[in-house]
């Protein structure tokens, strides 16, 4: 929790007390803070608060009572009834807190640091690479015999084995072995290049 005896500055939420009378309330809400923030954290995180909002929350609960003028007043008219007055600050704040994060879609914002970017996109470089492969590719295969390229068609884009791609040819299966074997050869020794 922020000092309450912190110097005030008008932009943030610290509360300033004045040396005097106001310091007797600085030692109030600094004993209902050690005696009641063990309690009012339970509460707040049987109330399913997100972990990493309970201590502002109970930050708030606390500045909201700093800034209550007659709390001593309140709080020891009905002393029976001050965990129950806590309690019920604290429903505020959490609700107060819910209509502020709904107003500001805050379920549709995420930290920048909480995912991981990598774009499961190729490359650029690759992308280029693998045209000019393409490229090579084709005209390795518009410029091979026309028997290697038939087999290797046949058996590696329409998918036929080896067998069926020599009964539709009329050629052995060991030719069709020695047609695609050249094939890849050729194949493999443009892209090397």
């Amino acid at each position: 929790m922020a000092q309450l005896g912190a110097a005030h500055k008008p932009e943030t939420n610290v509360v300033a007390f004045k040396p005097g009378a106001d310091s007797a309330r600085g030692q109030m809400l600094e004993s209902l803070y050690r005696e009641f923030s063990p309690a009012l954290e339970r509460f707040i995180r049987v109330r399913l608060v997100p972990e990493a909002e309970r201590d502002d929350v109970l930050q708030a609960v606390f500045l909201k009572l700093a800034r209550i003028d007659d709390l001593a007043d309140k709080l020891s008219a009905r002393p029976d009834t001050m965990l129950s007055y806590l309690f019920t600050v604290t429903i505020n704040v959490i609700r107060d807190s819910a209509r502020r994060a709904a107003v500001r879609q805050k379920k549709y914002h995420f930290s920048m640091d909480d995912r991981d970017y990598h774009s499961e996109d190729p490359e650029p470089d690759s992308l280029l690479e693998a045209h000019q492969d393409g490229a090579v590719f084709r005209s390795v295969l518009k410029n091979m015999k026309s028997k290697h390229r038939q087999a290797f068609v046949l058996s590696r884009f329409k998918g036929l084995s080896y067998r069926e791609t020599a009964n539709e040819m009329g050629v052995s299966v060991s030719t069709v072995e020695k047609y695609i074997s050249a094939a890849l050869l050729k194949f493999r020794k443009e892209l090397l290049r």
